[in-house]
């Protein structure tokens, strides 16, 4: 389900910022094209200009000169004087005849009111407009007429420059830009594949923890409704021994109770329904009793257990003093749980700048770098294969949310001479 929804997210976003981007590189291309076009058109203009001054201002016309204009820029001249044509006869030999892409600039120039075979009453050079033709052999043309009035009556030019690189030019620079377009297309897909890959991934990652959660709270919790049920079964065959299965089905029960109200407790944490309590707490206070309740209990494990505080008060920090001791047990039994007959743990606390520091310090089997990582996710045991039946692998997760809830840290390190300690940090 999360593939395809991530499927059709990358096509959206590909399809969408594909669409934005060829408007863009289409606006460019025309952009580009126009000015390419006006380009062409002002330096057609500018030889026209120069000629047609030249033929304003000189009595005798150049031929060496009209030769060169024709041949360095592609044109085609034709000039008269006095409705008479000149000797030059050009020397630009176009795909189509010049006579006749004379004839249909000529013809065009007419409907603009540009006649050459009368002496124009005005003073003024006349043009007709900037024409682009096509000779006979698809090729592409600029041109037009003007009439230029002289001391000695007027002149006519009709003037076209060939453009052999039209097509090729406007073609290449379109491949150009498809190229361009396919490529942003390519990138702005792999962005979003990277962008929404990396945006899906915590969800991924939360259907994995579901789907663990969910698996391991159905083993947990049929483990203890297996034992109801064969015990339940024994109490109707004999009477002798109710006793004593009816006591294995009441610790059972607890036991699934404390599985239930474990998981309801990370439920409401995680749909953020539930909050901590906020009052003064006596650090001092509670770290003693702590270590007293749970003292007979590692006397009876055989267990030293000692109290280390700085000579200093603890400072009075803001919290829920029923889930600090919480975190407090979670932290002492699963020290209980992992550390041999005969070995210490240490309850310590001690402030440094800005924090409260709280150790629970075992000398237990410790903890190896890659399980670190883990330990503090839900129904996770650093040995699965332990057949203690008090320990769901929820105790540590709880505890980090518990501390998360009072803006704290919690982590592991190893414990010089081997063991686990815990520390959490608190702010002051």
């Amino acid at each position: 389900m999360l593939r395809s929804l991530r499927n059709k997210l990358v096509l959206l976003y590909t399809v969408s910022t594909g669409l934005i981007l060829l408007i863009v590189m289409i606006s460019l291309l025309m952009l580009t094209e126009s000015k390419l076009e006006e380009k062409r058109l002002e330096a057609f203009t500018n030889h026209g200009d120069t000629i047609i001054n030249k033929l304003q201002n000189e009595n005798v016309i150049n031929v060496t000169w009209l030769t060169q204009m024709e041949s360095k820029n592609n044109l085609l001249l034709y000039i008269e004087d006095n409705g008479n044509p000149l000797t030059f006869k050009g020397v630009l030999n176009p795909p189509t005849n010049r006579f006749i892409l004379i004839g249909r600039i000529r013809s065009l120039a007419m409907y603009d009111g540009i006649t050459i075979d009368i002496n124009p009453i005005s003073f003024n050079v006349t043009n007709s407009n900037t024409y682009t033709i096509k000779g006979d052999n698809n090729d592409i043309y600029y041109g037009y007429v003007s009439v230029i009035p002289t001391d000695r009556g007027w002149r006519s030019l009709t003037l076209l420059q060939y453009l052999p690189n039209y097509y090729s030019a406007v073609t290449n620079q379109r491949i150009l830009y498809i190229v361009l377009g396919l490529a942003g297309v390519l990138a702005l897909f792999l962005v979003s594949l990277r962008l929404i890959s990396r945006m899906i991934r915590p969800i991924e990652e939360s259907n994995r923890n579901q789907t663990a959660f969910i698996a391991a709270a159905s083993h947990e919790l049929r483990s203890p409704l297996s034992v109801i049920m064969a015990n339940s079964a024994a109490i109707t065959t004999t009477s002798d021994e109710s006793k004593n299965f009816l006591s294995g089905i009441n610790k059972e029960c607890k036991r699934m109770s404390r599985l239930i109200d474990d998981m309801l407790l990370l439920a409401n944490m995680d749909t953020k329904t539930w909050q901590i309590k906020s009052e003064p707490i006596e650090i001092d206070t509670l770290l003693i009793e702590t270590y007293e309740a749970f003292l007979p209990l590692f006397r009876q494990k055989e267990l030293d257990f000692e109290l280390d505080l700085q000579e200093d008060e603890l400072p009075i920090i803001s919290g829920d003093k029923d889930r600090l001791k919480q975190i407090l047990c979670i932290l002492l039994d699963n020290a209980i749980s992992y550390t041999p007959t005969g070995k210490k743990v240490t309850l310590r606390g001690y402030n440094t700048e800005h924090h409260l520091n709280i150790e629970v310090e075992d000398q237990g089997i410790g903890i190896t770098d890659e399980d670190k990582k883990l330990i503090f996710d839900r129904f996770y045991r650093v040995d699965p294969s332990r057949s203690d039946k008090k320990h769901f692998g929820l105790g540590l997760s709880i505890a980090n949310d518990l501390v998360q809830c009072h803006k704290g840290k919690i982590s592991v390190q190893d414990t010089e001479g081997g063991g686990a300690t815990f520390v959490m940090r608190l702010r002051v």
